[in-house]
């Protein structure tokens, strides 16, 4: 049965941005044409945090964090 749904998973056309396609190499090069400009959009929003005072942790913290993790007890620790 997978195999008869497979034979009709099929574009015979598509359109994107307003231009339509027939052809298999035009679907797929609009696709992924398609595909990269949105990938690489400038939003031209980007968060500004340098008005943002954050706390450092030290050097004694960052080095227990990046031990590997052991069993420990949920009760007791």
């Amino acid at each position: 049965m997978a195999s008869a749904h497979r034979r009709n998973n099929c574009m015979e056309r598509i359109k994107i941005n307003g231009s339509g396609f027939l052809e298999e190499q035009e679907i797929r090069e609009g696709i992924a044409n398609a595909f990269k400009e949105l990938l690489s959009e400038d939003t031209g929003w980007k968060a500004d945090i340098g008005s943002i005072q954050l706390d450092q942790i030290s050097q004694e913290e960052a080095e227990i964090l990046e031990r590997p993790l052991q069993r420990m007890k949920f009760m007791g620790l």
